[in-house]
């Protein structure tokens, strides 16, 4: 038996629904207007956009890697 998170994570592995490509913002912010591309065209657009930050003012740069602790409170 799993609790309502458990199921509902799972439910995210399986859906059909579920993202299998990044996507690329064609519209302006909120219009929900995306397409697909591929992993390589992410990771250069990624990179680039981190990079540029990286030269100008690294300081604006961070990272954060793992989970918060939010779920114990619920």
């Amino acid at each position: 038996v799993l609790c309502g998170k458990g199921s509902a994570g799972i439910m995210q592995h399986y859906s059909p629904a579920r993202l299998k490509k990044p996507l690329l913002r064609t519209g302006p912010r909120g219009s929900g207007e995306f397409r697909e591309i591929e992993w390589e065209e992410a990771l250069s657009i990624a990179t680039e956009r981190l990079s540029k930050i990286r030269r100008t003012d690294p300081k604006k740069l961070a990272f954060f890697t793992g989970r918060d602790q939010s779920q114990s409170l619920t």
